[in-house]
């Protein structure tokens, strides 16, 4: 039977050597080779053709590993990544698995426990520690709903008249009811009935949480044309 053949990507030269003197014992698994930075890990994929790669997040930068994903996928296709990370942080975790690797984990396992999850993911077993897919599940929400979000505050936006969106934009921006019609040259009523007439097309009771919301969706600073 064909050995499985892994390569390490990772900054910390003493674990990748730890990592390749344990695969001596190992009869299903050959170690193919490791490099320390993420320039050459393309360089290394390509000449040992791993299945496996065990792949560092944090190496020149501290998302080296993450960055790389894309590319590695383009030019290898079949290889399957592992995530190797001293950190339990639900970004690296999302942007990880978002980005294709098949599996996280933390550098304080055993290499038993290591070995176990090359195992799983060659042979395409769902690996997933409970606490990593709660995470990505909960993220993957999270992102699900601030895009519906932002989809139906664009929608509403849409039904604005460029006077009422020039209004929300100066709202947006920290200025007042009153610097606001001095700067138009009106009364403080009439900017104040356009603010009303806003909120109905938002149904929103109160600008203050209307005007939270767009900032916390960033939607003047993502569509600063408008």
């Amino acid at each position: 039977m064909d050995k499985m053949k892994v390569a390490m990507c990772d900054d910390a030269e003493y674990l990748c050597v730890n990592i390749k003197n344990h695969f001596k014992y190992l009869d299903d698994m050959e170690f193919v080779g490791y490099t320390t930075d993420s320039a050459s890990c393309l360089q290394l994929v390509c000449e040992t053709k791993p299945d496996i790669l065990l792949l560092d997040i944090q190496m020149e930068s501290k998302t080296s590993g993450i960055d790389i994903l894309p590319k590695l996928q383009t030019s290898a296709p079949a290889l399957k990544i592992i995530m190797l990370t001293s950190y339990m942080d639900s970004a690296y975790i999302f942007d990880s698995l978002a980005n294709g690797a098949a599996d996280y984990v933390i550098k304080s396992c055993s290499n038993e426990e290591l070995i176990q999850k090359i195992r799983d993911v060659y042979h395409s077993c769902n690996t997933l520690e409970p606490q990593i897919f709660n995470i990505f599940k909960q993220k993957s929400k999270n992102l699900s709903t601030a895009h519906k979000s932002l989809i139906f505050i664009l929608n509403k936006m849409i039904s604005l008249s460029p006077n009422e969106v020039e209004l929300l934009k100066a709202l947006y921006n920290g200025e007042s009811y009153n610097e606001i019609a001095q700067k138009r040259f009106v009364e403080n009523t009439t900017v104040r009935s356009m603010a009303s007439r806003i909120l109905r097309k938002f149904d929103y009771s109160n600008m203050h949480d209307l005007i939270q919301n767009l900032r916390d969706m960033k939607v003047f600073d993502l569509f600063s044309d408008l």
